[in-house]
């Protein structure tokens, strides 16, 4: 179960399957979209004095929800930070593909970012873990070589909120970028690992 604000692209995704949801922070400047909706489809365009309109298409699976972001290839481009940070709660987990995996409290550890293409990244994904290790969220980066990932850090610093970074490509867009969230209703990071 999916819903979006497209104002500020606010998504908040429901597993009934655990009764649990995850909630993306609302984005300044993502306002008045024109949008289309079909069966399992939506699709935004928003329209910006500084750049190219920036397309968005959603797609909802079984289990999953499929972003892509799009903008003309050679548009000039540093960096886009979309979509908002995942909020998180005290007693969840962080789950990071560091060399053979680390799971980090995400309220006790100072972290402010993770590339998938070096720091020993081996897999393109972050995940959000509940106190149990047993349900959670995956956020799948499928250009790998082109994001990042940071961390809001609110309150105390603490818990910090992944939120994903799309990369220029030699100063231009480059190619369109894909994002899924993946919801796992049980096994942890290891189903996170074969997703």
């Amino acid at each position: 179960n999916v819903s979006v604000a497209y104002d500020g692209f606010v998504m908040t995704m429901g597993d009934i399957r655990s009764d649990r949801q995850y909630v993306t922070e609302y984005l300044e400047g993502f306002t008045d979209a024109n949008v289309t909706h079909e069966a399992g489809k939506a699709e935004f365009i928003y329209h910006f004095s500084d750049k190219p309109d920036i397309t968005i298409t959603l797609e909802v699976g079984a289990d999953s929800v499929y972003l892509t972001l799009d903008m003309p290839v050679d548009a000039p481009f540093e960096e886009l930070s979309f979509p908002g940070a995942l909020t998180t709660e005290k007693g969840e987990w962080l789950v990071l593909p560091r060399a053979t995996g680390a799971l980090i409290p995400v309220d006790e550890v100072d972290l402010w970012g993770f590339t998938f293409f070096s720091w020993k990244s081996s897999m393109n994904f972050i995940g959000v873990l509940d106190p149990g290790l047993e349900t959670g969220l995956l956020m799948r980066m499928e250009e790998d070589w082109s994001s990042e990932v940071y961390f809001h850090h609110h309150g105390e610093g603490k818990p910090i909120k992944p939120y994903p970074i799309h990369l220029a490509e030699k100063g231009v867009f480059g190619q369109p970028r894909h994002i899924t969230y993946t919801l796992i209703s049980s096994g942890g990071y290891v189903a996170m690992a074969e997703k």
